[in-house]
Protein backbone atom coordinates (compact mmCIF):
# COMPACT_ATOMS: atom_id res chain seq x y z
CA UNK A 1 0.00 0.00 0.00
CA UNK A 2 3.08 1.99 0.31
CA UNK A 3 2.63 3.38 -3.12
CA UNK A 4 -0.74 4.80 -2.64
CA UNK A 5 0.02 6.88 0.67
CA UNK A 6 2.48 9.65 -1.04
CA UNK A 7 -0.13 12.01 -2.01
CA UNK A 8 1.70 13.06 -4.65
CA UNK A 9 0.88 12.83 -8.69
CA UNK A 10 3.55 10.30 -10.12
CA UNK A 11 6.32 11.85 -12.34
CA UNK A 12 7.08 10.72 -15.53
CA UNK A 13 9.47 10.53 -17.67
CA UNK A 14 10.43 12.46 -21.23
CA UNK A 15 13.35 10.79 -23.16
CA UNK A 16 15.55 12.69 -25.77
CA UNK A 17 17.36 11.03 -28.35
CA UNK A 18 19.82 12.70 -30.82
CA UNK A 19 21.09 10.89 -33.53
CA UNK A 20 24.05 12.41 -35.28
CA UNK A 21 25.25 11.88 -38.31
CA UNK A 22 29.30 12.35 -38.14
CA UNK A 23 30.23 9.89 -41.19
CA UNK A 24 32.95 11.54 -43.37
CA UNK A 25 31.72 13.96 -46.20
CA UNK A 26 33.56 16.22 -48.73
CA UNK A 27 33.04 19.28 -46.67
CA UNK A 28 33.82 19.27 -42.92
CA UNK A 29 31.54 22.11 -42.24
CA UNK A 30 28.89 19.57 -42.13
CA UNK A 31 30.22 18.16 -38.77
CA UNK A 32 30.65 21.72 -37.41
CA UNK A 33 27.04 21.82 -38.54
CA UNK A 34 26.23 18.92 -36.24
CA UNK A 35 28.08 19.91 -33.31
CA UNK A 36 26.61 23.53 -33.26
CA UNK A 37 23.08 22.51 -33.68
CA UNK A 38 23.77 19.48 -30.75
CA UNK A 39 24.82 22.14 -28.61
CA UNK A 40 22.31 24.49 -29.20
CA UNK A 41 19.79 21.63 -28.74
CA UNK A 42 21.27 20.60 -25.82
CA UNK A 43 21.08 24.19 -24.35
CA UNK A 44 17.12 24.32 -25.70
CA UNK A 45 16.42 21.30 -23.81
CA UNK A 46 17.72 22.54 -20.56
CA UNK A 47 15.83 25.63 -21.25
CA UNK A 48 12.22 23.26 -21.79
CA UNK A 49 13.42 21.74 -18.23
CA UNK A 50 13.61 24.73 -16.09
CA UNK A 51 10.07 26.23 -18.06
CA UNK A 52 8.15 22.90 -17.12
CA UNK A 53 9.54 22.40 -13.47
CA UNK A 54 7.10 24.96 -12.24
CA UNK A 55 3.64 23.10 -14.07
CA UNK A 56 4.60 19.27 -15.20
CA UNK A 57 5.43 16.71 -13.22
CA UNK A 58 8.40 15.32 -15.83
CA UNK A 59 11.66 14.34 -15.40
CA UNK A 60 13.88 14.51 -18.52
CA UNK A 61 16.81 12.42 -19.73
CA UNK A 62 19.22 12.88 -22.69
CA UNK A 63 20.77 10.68 -24.73
CA UNK A 64 23.08 10.62 -27.73
CA UNK A 65 23.56 8.60 -30.61
CA UNK A 66 26.54 9.03 -33.23
CA UNK A 67 26.91 7.15 -36.29
CA UNK A 68 29.50 6.67 -39.15
CA UNK A 69 31.29 3.51 -39.16
CA UNK A 70 28.46 1.43 -36.78
CA UNK A 71 26.66 3.51 -34.31
CA UNK A 72 27.45 4.10 -30.75
CA UNK A 73 25.55 5.41 -27.21
CA UNK A 74 28.31 6.84 -24.74
CA UNK A 75 25.22 7.28 -21.60
CA UNK A 76 22.77 5.86 -20.72
CA UNK A 77 20.15 8.28 -20.47
CA UNK A 78 21.75 11.54 -18.69
CA UNK A 79 19.27 13.96 -16.84
CA UNK A 80 18.82 16.83 -18.52
CA UNK A 81 19.87 19.36 -15.95
CA UNK A 82 23.05 17.44 -16.17
CA UNK A 83 23.61 17.57 -19.96
CA UNK A 84 26.66 18.85 -21.35
CA UNK A 85 27.16 18.60 -25.24
CA UNK A 86 31.04 17.45 -26.20
CA UNK A 87 31.81 17.95 -29.69
CA UNK A 88 32.19 14.79 -31.43
CA UNK A 89 34.42 14.21 -34.93
CA UNK A 90 33.95 12.79 -37.56
CA UNK A 91 33.68 8.57 -38.19
CA UNK A 92 35.01 6.48 -40.73
CA UNK A 93 33.59 7.00 -44.35
CA UNK A 94 30.02 5.07 -43.83
CA UNK A 95 27.06 6.24 -42.77
CA UNK A 96 25.92 3.77 -40.20
CA UNK A 97 21.90 5.32 -40.23
CA UNK A 98 20.54 1.78 -39.93
CA UNK A 99 22.58 1.07 -36.80
CA UNK A 100 22.06 4.30 -35.15
CA UNK A 101 18.30 3.34 -35.71
CA UNK A 102 19.60 -0.26 -34.65
CA UNK A 103 20.45 0.56 -31.37
CA UNK A 104 17.71 3.23 -31.01
CA UNK A 105 15.08 0.44 -31.47
CA UNK A 106 17.12 -1.14 -28.64
CA UNK A 107 17.09 1.32 -26.43
CA UNK A 108 13.23 2.08 -26.73
CA UNK A 109 12.18 -0.98 -24.60
CA UNK A 110 9.62 -0.70 -22.11
CA UNK A 111 12.08 -1.98 -19.01
CA UNK A 112 14.87 0.52 -20.00
CA UNK A 113 13.21 3.41 -19.95
CA UNK A 114 10.95 3.26 -17.02
CA UNK A 115 7.12 2.31 -16.32
CA UNK A 116 5.43 5.84 -16.82
CA UNK A 117 6.74 7.80 -19.46
CA UNK A 118 5.86 10.72 -22.27
CA UNK A 119 6.01 9.29 -25.58
CA UNK A 120 9.98 10.00 -26.61
CA UNK A 121 11.54 12.09 -28.94
CA UNK A 122 13.94 11.36 -31.43
CA UNK A 123 15.89 14.01 -33.32
CA UNK A 124 17.64 12.92 -36.78
CA UNK A 125 20.50 15.44 -37.16
CA UNK A 126 21.77 14.08 -40.99
CA UNK A 127 22.79 14.71 -43.97
CA UNK A 128 20.52 11.81 -45.19
CA UNK A 129 23.20 9.72 -47.17
CA UNK A 130 23.42 6.51 -45.52
CA UNK A 131 25.32 3.85 -46.69
CA UNK A 132 24.72 0.75 -44.71
CA UNK A 133 20.83 -1.11 -45.16
CA UNK A 134 18.86 1.47 -43.03
CA UNK A 135 15.42 0.68 -44.41
CA UNK A 136 15.28 -2.56 -43.09
CA UNK A 137 16.44 -1.56 -39.73
CA UNK A 138 13.86 1.12 -40.23
CA UNK A 139 11.33 -0.94 -40.77
CA UNK A 140 12.30 -3.53 -37.33
CA UNK A 141 11.85 -0.43 -35.39
CA UNK A 142 8.28 0.50 -36.91
CA UNK A 143 7.51 -2.77 -36.18
CA UNK A 144 8.78 -2.90 -32.39
CA UNK A 145 6.22 -1.36 -29.53
CA UNK A 146 7.22 2.10 -29.40
CA UNK A 147 7.50 2.24 -33.13
CA UNK A 148 4.32 0.66 -33.93
CA UNK A 149 2.18 3.55 -33.31
CA UNK A 150 2.26 7.30 -34.39
CA UNK A 151 2.12 8.32 -30.70
CA UNK A 152 4.23 6.23 -29.61
CA UNK A 153 7.12 8.62 -30.49
CA UNK A 154 8.12 12.01 -31.65
CA UNK A 155 10.14 12.44 -34.69
CA UNK A 156 11.40 15.10 -35.98
CA UNK A 157 14.54 16.11 -38.19
CA UNK A 158 17.40 18.47 -39.37
CA UNK A 159 18.64 18.40 -42.66
CA UNK A 160 22.33 19.19 -42.60
CA UNK A 161 24.02 21.05 -45.49
CA UNK A 162 22.11 21.95 -48.77
CA UNK A 163 22.79 19.05 -50.43
CA UNK A 164 21.16 16.60 -47.90
CA UNK A 165 18.68 13.83 -48.94
CA UNK A 166 15.44 14.76 -47.63
CA UNK A 167 13.75 12.00 -48.84
CA UNK A 168 16.07 9.71 -46.32
CA UNK A 169 14.92 12.03 -43.73
CA UNK A 170 11.09 11.93 -44.28
CA UNK A 171 11.11 8.22 -44.69
CA UNK A 172 12.58 8.81 -41.36
CA UNK A 173 10.29 11.60 -39.66
CA UNK A 174 7.05 9.97 -41.49
CA UNK A 175 6.32 13.45 -43.37
CA UNK A 176 8.03 16.54 -44.92
CA UNK A 177 6.74 19.09 -41.76
CA UNK A 178 8.74 17.06 -39.41
CA UNK A 179 12.16 18.03 -41.34
CA UNK A 180 13.59 21.15 -40.74
CA UNK A 181 16.62 23.11 -42.71
CA UNK A 182 19.81 23.66 -40.36
CA UNK A 183 19.15 27.03 -41.16
CA UNK A 184 15.71 27.23 -38.79
CA UNK A 185 15.70 28.12 -35.02
CA UNK A 186 16.17 25.14 -32.47
CA UNK A 187 12.99 27.39 -30.98
CA UNK A 188 11.15 26.38 -33.64
CA UNK A 189 12.51 22.48 -33.66
CA UNK A 190 11.68 22.25 -30.21
CA UNK A 191 7.97 23.65 -30.61
CA UNK A 192 7.72 21.51 -33.65
CA UNK A 193 8.10 18.73 -31.13
CA UNK A 194 4.91 19.54 -28.74
CA UNK A 195 2.61 21.41 -30.82
CA UNK A 196 2.64 19.23 -33.75
CA UNK A 197 2.22 15.78 -31.80
CA UNK A 198 0.92 17.29 -28.52
CA UNK A 199 3.07 15.13 -26.45
CA UNK A 200 2.20 16.74 -23.19
CA UNK A 201 -1.05 15.41 -23.81
CA UNK A 202 -0.58 11.73 -23.54
CA UNK A 203 0.74 9.63 -20.92
CA UNK A 204 2.70 6.24 -22.09
CA UNK A 205 2.57 3.48 -19.76
CA UNK A 206 4.89 0.28 -20.51
CA UNK A 207 3.16 -3.33 -19.71
CA UNK A 208 4.75 -6.18 -18.55
CA UNK A 209 4.74 -7.89 -21.43
CA UNK A 210 6.72 -5.82 -23.31
CA UNK A 211 3.30 -3.33 -25.02
CA UNK A 212 3.03 0.31 -24.88
CA UNK A 213 -0.60 1.92 -23.57
CA UNK A 214 -1.27 5.28 -24.20
CA UNK A 215 -3.55 6.92 -21.70
CA UNK A 216 -5.11 11.09 -22.34
CA UNK A 217 -4.03 13.40 -19.72
CA UNK A 218 -6.52 16.74 -18.94
CA UNK A 219 -4.22 18.00 -16.09
CA UNK A 220 -4.64 21.72 -15.62
CA UNK A 221 -0.95 21.54 -15.93
CA UNK A 222 -0.13 19.82 -18.82
CA UNK A 223 -3.00 23.09 -20.12
CA UNK A 224 -0.63 25.25 -19.29
CA UNK A 225 2.13 23.48 -20.75
CA UNK A 226 0.61 23.30 -24.18
CA UNK A 227 -0.66 27.19 -24.32
CA UNK A 228 2.66 28.10 -24.56
CA UNK A 229 2.90 26.60 -28.06
CA UNK A 230 -0.88 27.91 -29.10
CA UNK A 231 -2.26 24.17 -28.84
CA UNK A 232 -4.07 22.36 -26.48
CA UNK A 233 -4.87 19.22 -28.34
CA UNK A 234 -3.06 16.04 -30.23
CA UNK A 235 -2.81 17.83 -33.69
CA UNK A 236 -5.24 15.23 -35.55
CA UNK A 237 -4.32 13.21 -38.70
CA UNK A 238 -6.58 12.30 -41.72
CA UNK A 239 -6.86 9.17 -43.10
CA UNK A 240 -8.27 8.95 -47.15
CA UNK A 241 -10.84 6.31 -48.12
CA UNK A 242 -10.61 5.74 -52.03
CA UNK A 243 -13.10 3.71 -53.50
CA UNK A 244 -12.66 2.88 -57.17
CA UNK A 245 -16.15 1.90 -58.09
CA UNK A 246 -16.44 -0.16 -61.65
CA UNK A 247 -19.77 0.39 -63.40
CA UNK A 248 -19.07 -0.61 -66.84
CA UNK A 249 -21.34 -2.38 -68.63
CA UNK A 250 -19.99 -5.92 -67.43
CA UNK A 251 -21.36 -5.23 -64.11
CA UNK A 252 -24.87 -4.62 -64.61
CA UNK A 253 -27.69 -6.27 -63.14
CA UNK A 254 -26.87 -8.11 -60.26
CA UNK A 255 -23.48 -6.93 -59.80
CA UNK A 256 -23.83 -3.28 -59.95
CA UNK A 257 -26.79 -3.97 -57.06
CA UNK A 258 -24.02 -5.74 -54.82
CA UNK A 259 -21.51 -3.13 -55.56
CA UNK A 260 -23.65 -0.48 -54.11
CA UNK A 261 -25.00 -2.77 -51.25
CA UNK A 262 -21.09 -3.08 -50.59
CA UNK A 263 -20.15 0.70 -50.84
CA UNK A 264 -23.49 1.86 -48.82
CA UNK A 265 -22.13 -0.55 -45.87
CA UNK A 266 -19.21 0.28 -45.98
CA UNK A 267 -19.91 4.10 -44.92
CA UNK A 268 -21.33 3.07 -41.25
CA UNK A 269 -18.29 0.86 -40.64
CA UNK A 270 -16.28 3.84 -41.21
CA UNK A 271 -18.13 6.08 -39.06
CA UNK A 272 -17.78 3.48 -36.23
CA UNK A 273 -13.89 3.34 -36.85
CA UNK A 274 -13.79 7.24 -36.27
CA UNK A 275 -15.83 7.14 -33.23
CA UNK A 276 -13.08 5.01 -32.35
CA UNK A 277 -10.17 6.39 -33.77
CA UNK A 278 -10.00 10.18 -31.77
CA UNK A 279 -6.58 11.45 -33.17
CA UNK A 280 -7.68 10.26 -37.13
CA UNK A 281 -10.24 12.64 -39.21
CA UNK A 282 -11.36 10.26 -42.08
CA UNK A 283 -12.29 11.10 -45.22
CA UNK A 284 -14.52 9.57 -48.40
CA UNK A 285 -13.43 9.79 -51.71
CA UNK A 286 -15.35 7.93 -54.93
CA UNK A 287 -13.68 7.43 -58.17
CA UNK A 288 -16.26 5.85 -60.70
CA UNK A 289 -14.96 3.96 -64.27
CA UNK A 290 -16.33 2.86 -67.13
CA UNK A 291 -16.31 4.84 -70.43
CA UNK A 292 -13.56 6.74 -69.10
CA UNK A 293 -13.21 7.85 -65.08
CA UNK A 294 -14.63 10.61 -63.21
CA UNK A 295 -14.23 11.55 -59.52
CA UNK A 296 -17.04 12.82 -57.41
CA UNK A 297 -17.77 16.06 -55.48
CA UNK A 298 -14.82 17.84 -57.96
CA UNK A 299 -12.48 15.19 -55.69
CA UNK A 300 -13.28 17.44 -52.93
CA UNK A 301 -13.32 14.69 -49.73
CA UNK A 302 -16.28 14.43 -47.75
CA UNK A 303 -15.93 13.78 -44.43
CA UNK A 304 -16.70 10.15 -43.30
CA UNK A 305 -19.04 11.58 -40.48
CA UNK A 306 -22.36 12.53 -42.16
CA UNK A 307 -21.41 10.86 -45.60
CA UNK A 308 -24.12 9.16 -47.10
CA UNK A 309 -24.10 6.74 -50.77
CA UNK A 310 -25.52 7.81 -53.99
CA UNK A 311 -26.38 4.49 -55.83
CA UNK A 312 -24.58 4.32 -59.07
CA UNK A 313 -25.35 2.83 -62.33
CA UNK A 314 -23.82 0.82 -64.67
CA UNK A 315 -22.92 2.79 -67.55
CA UNK A 316 -22.49 0.42 -69.82
CA UNK A 317 -19.26 0.14 -72.50
CA UNK A 318 -15.43 -0.37 -71.41
CA UNK A 319 -13.82 -0.71 -68.08
CA UNK A 320 -11.16 1.99 -68.21
CA UNK A 321 -9.48 0.49 -64.86
CA UNK A 322 -6.41 2.53 -66.05
CA UNK A 323 -8.43 5.90 -66.62
CA UNK A 324 -9.24 5.55 -62.73
CA UNK A 325 -5.59 5.19 -61.87
CA UNK A 326 -4.54 7.92 -63.84
CA UNK A 327 -7.44 9.95 -61.93
CA UNK A 328 -6.34 8.52 -58.16
CA UNK A 329 -2.09 9.29 -59.42
CA UNK A 330 -3.55 13.22 -59.61
CA UNK A 331 -5.12 12.97 -56.49
CA UNK A 332 -2.95 11.38 -54.19
CA UNK A 333 -0.37 14.68 -53.52
CA UNK A 334 0.60 16.33 -50.28
CA UNK A 335 -1.40 19.46 -51.30
CA UNK A 336 -4.49 17.33 -52.11
CA UNK A 337 -4.71 15.17 -49.06
CA UNK A 338 -2.94 18.26 -46.77
CA UNK A 339 0.29 17.61 -44.37
CA UNK A 340 -0.43 15.02 -41.85
CA UNK A 341 -2.23 11.57 -43.43
CA UNK A 342 -1.89 8.04 -42.28
CA UNK A 343 -1.50 6.30 -45.61
CA UNK A 344 -4.32 6.83 -47.78
CA UNK A 345 -6.61 3.36 -48.24
CA UNK A 346 -7.69 2.46 -51.80
CA UNK A 347 -10.70 -0.03 -52.01
CA UNK A 348 -10.64 -1.36 -55.23
CA UNK A 349 -14.61 -2.92 -55.97
CA UNK A 350 -14.46 -4.71 -59.48
CA UNK A 351 -15.05 -7.95 -61.51
CA UNK A 352 -11.69 -7.31 -62.97
CA UNK A 353 -12.06 -7.04 -66.64
CA UNK A 354 -10.52 -3.85 -67.96
CA UNK A 355 -10.74 -3.43 -71.32
CA UNK A 356 -8.24 -0.12 -71.66
CA UNK A 357 -4.10 -0.11 -71.40
CA UNK A 358 -4.50 -0.01 -67.40
CA UNK A 359 -0.92 -1.77 -66.96
CA UNK A 360 0.64 1.56 -68.12
CA UNK A 361 -1.02 3.57 -65.99
CA UNK A 362 -0.75 1.21 -62.87
CA UNK A 363 2.95 1.48 -63.69
CA UNK A 364 2.67 4.67 -63.66
CA UNK A 365 0.79 5.43 -60.38
CA UNK A 366 3.60 2.49 -59.15
CA UNK A 367 6.35 5.40 -60.27
CA UNK A 368 4.67 8.24 -58.60
CA UNK A 369 5.00 9.44 -55.42
CA UNK A 370 2.78 7.63 -53.17
CA UNK A 371 3.10 4.12 -55.19
CA UNK A 372 6.66 3.87 -56.17
CA UNK A 373 7.25 2.62 -52.36
CA UNK A 374 3.94 0.10 -51.55
CA UNK A 375 4.35 1.03 -47.75
CA UNK A 376 2.87 4.45 -48.96
CA UNK A 377 -0.86 3.63 -49.52
CA UNK A 378 -3.02 0.31 -48.42
CA UNK A 379 -4.73 -0.91 -51.37
CA UNK A 380 -7.52 -3.99 -51.36
CA UNK A 381 -9.73 -4.98 -54.08
CA UNK A 382 -13.55 -6.16 -53.27
CA UNK A 383 -13.74 -9.09 -55.69
CA UNK A 384 -17.50 -8.32 -57.34
CA UNK A 385 -19.32 -11.28 -58.65
CA UNK A 386 -18.20 -14.83 -58.85
CA UNK A 387 -16.62 -14.65 -62.08
CA UNK A 388 -14.23 -11.83 -61.00
CA UNK A 389 -11.19 -12.16 -62.65
CA UNK A 390 -8.87 -11.72 -59.33
CA UNK A 391 -5.31 -11.95 -61.16
CA UNK A 392 -5.96 -8.07 -62.38
CA UNK A 393 -7.31 -7.88 -58.90
CA UNK A 394 -4.09 -9.05 -57.59
CA UNK A 395 -1.57 -6.85 -59.76
CA UNK A 396 -3.76 -3.77 -58.19
CA UNK A 397 -3.01 -4.83 -54.49
CA UNK A 398 0.53 -6.77 -55.03
CA UNK A 399 -1.39 -9.93 -52.97
CA UNK A 400 -3.91 -12.32 -53.58
CA UNK A 401 -4.03 -12.25 -49.71
CA UNK A 402 -5.99 -8.62 -49.60
CA UNK A 403 -7.99 -9.83 -53.05
CA UNK A 404 -11.26 -9.63 -50.54
CA UNK A 405 -14.71 -11.34 -50.99
CA UNK A 406 -17.54 -9.65 -49.50
CA UNK A 407 -20.46 -12.20 -49.78
CA UNK A 408 -21.64 -10.95 -46.31
CA UNK A 409 -21.64 -7.98 -43.58
CA UNK A 410 -19.12 -9.79 -41.89
CA UNK A 411 -16.52 -10.64 -44.82
CA UNK A 412 -17.14 -6.48 -45.76
CA UNK A 413 -16.21 -6.04 -41.91
CA UNK A 414 -13.00 -7.70 -41.92
CA UNK A 415 -11.88 -5.86 -45.15
CA UNK A 416 -12.76 -2.57 -43.21
CA UNK A 417 -10.88 -3.92 -40.23
CA UNK A 418 -7.81 -4.60 -42.59
CA UNK A 419 -7.04 -1.63 -44.15
CA UNK A 420 -7.50 0.62 -40.88
CA UNK A 421 -5.44 -1.70 -38.75
CA UNK A 422 -2.76 -1.38 -41.59
CA UNK A 423 -3.57 2.44 -41.86
CA UNK A 424 -3.07 2.99 -37.99
CA UNK A 425 -1.39 0.95 -37.03
CA UNK A 426 1.63 2.86 -39.59
CA UNK A 427 3.97 5.44 -38.31
CA UNK A 428 3.57 7.13 -40.97
CA UNK A 429 1.83 10.78 -40.80
CA UNK A 430 2.23 13.19 -43.99
CA UNK A 431 3.48 12.81 -47.50
CA UNK A 432 3.25 9.46 -48.23
CA UNK A 433 6.29 7.58 -45.86
CA UNK A 434 6.06 4.60 -43.31
CA UNK A 435 5.76 0.89 -43.24
CA UNK A 436 2.60 -0.74 -44.75
CA UNK A 437 2.57 -4.67 -44.67
CA UNK A 438 1.75 -4.29 -48.47
CA UNK A 439 5.02 -3.81 -49.66
CA UNK A 440 7.16 -5.95 -47.03
CA UNK A 441 5.10 -9.24 -47.89
CA UNK A 442 4.88 -11.78 -45.24
CA UNK A 443 3.59 -9.65 -42.34
CA UNK A 444 0.85 -8.12 -44.15
CA UNK A 445 -0.17 -11.66 -45.98
CA UNK A 446 -0.79 -12.81 -42.53
CA UNK A 447 -2.72 -9.87 -41.43
CA UNK A 448 -4.83 -10.37 -44.28
CA UNK A 449 -5.06 -13.31 -43.68
CA UNK A 450 -6.24 -13.30 -39.95
CA UNK A 451 -8.74 -10.53 -40.56
CA UNK A 452 -10.51 -12.85 -43.82
CA UNK A 453 -10.43 -15.74 -40.89
CA UNK A 454 -12.27 -13.30 -38.68
CA UNK A 455 -15.16 -13.28 -40.97
CA UNK A 456 -18.30 -15.62 -40.20
CA UNK A 457 -17.22 -18.81 -42.26
CA UNK A 458 -20.64 -19.72 -42.72
CA UNK A 459 -23.87 -17.32 -43.61
CA UNK A 460 -25.93 -16.40 -40.67
CA UNK A 461 -28.95 -16.21 -41.16
CA UNK A 462 -29.51 -12.77 -39.46
CA UNK A 463 -26.22 -11.33 -41.72
CA UNK A 464 -27.07 -9.17 -45.11
CA UNK A 465 -26.14 -10.94 -47.83
CA UNK A 466 -24.63 -9.14 -50.79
Amino acid sequence: MSQFDTGSVPRRQLHFFLLCDVSASPDDSKIRSINRRGESLVQKIRQLQAELAEVANVDMFLRVIRFGDGASMPHHGTPVEDAEWHNIDGWGSRAGLGSAVTLLTEALRPERLGAYQYPPVVILLSYGRPTDDWEDALQKFNLSPYGLRPHRTVRVAVAIGNDANRDVLMQFTGNMETVFDDSVDDATVAESMTAIYGYFSWDCRAESNGSITLLEQHSSSQEKVMSQFDTGAVALRKLHFFLLCDVSGSMGGAKIQSLNQVAESLIPLMNRVQAAQAQAEMFLRVIEFGEGAAIRDAGQPTPVEGAKWDNLLATGGRTDLGSALTVLTAELGPERLGPYQYPPCIILLSDGNPTDRWEEALQKFNESPYGKRPERTVRVAVAIGNDADRSVLMRFTGSIETVFDAHSAAQLEAVLKFVTVASLSNSFSSSGDGLNPNASGEAFKEAAIHFKASATPQRDPNDVIF
